[in-house]
């Protein structure tokens, strides 16, 4: 009980400081921190969270977890930013080690996100992609 108390107090801290939504299912906000309005969330996730995301994708939920990790990252900016809209290019890869890393920047609205995913579980192609980092650069700068 303590543990889910302070979860909720690190949420609110977090839209207070960054007036988005990061947390919910698919993963908890680790550390916020802003710098002239660019803002920089950590995704944690327990070992539980983990296993169970990978069991969902070994059993064939959201195959493109494994393959795609731009969709999982545009999957995972819809569910927890709220003013995340329509994207109107293509994500573009900023780097990516097959099975271990990718870093992808998303524009959508007036934002850049640039989001970083890992293999947590596995690091071979059955392996799941997790956003770890999300940080949001307003355009034009």
């Amino acid at each position: 009980m303590y543990r889910f108390h302070r979860g909720i107090l690190i949420l609110g801290l977090v839209f207070l400081l960054a007036g988005c939504a990061f947390a919910g299912a698919g993963g908890t906000p680790g550390q916020s921190t802003s710098t002239n309005r660019d803002v920089v969330v950590t995704v944690t996730y327990d070992e539980q969270q983990i296993r169970q995301q990978q069991e969902e994708v070994d059993q064939g939920h959201f195959p493109l977890r494994i393959s795609d990790p731009a969709a999982t990252g545009m999957e995972y900016l819809s569910e927890h930013f709220p003013d995340f809209g329509k994207v109107e290019k293509a994500p573009r890869y900023l780097k990516r080690v097959e099975n271990k890393l990718a870093v992808v920047e998303i524009e959508s609205g007036n934002k850049k996100y640039i989001v970083t995913l890992k293999k947590l579980a596995r690091q071979n192609e059955t392996g799941a992609w997790f956003v770890t980092k999300v940080e949001v650069v307003p355009l034009g700068k």
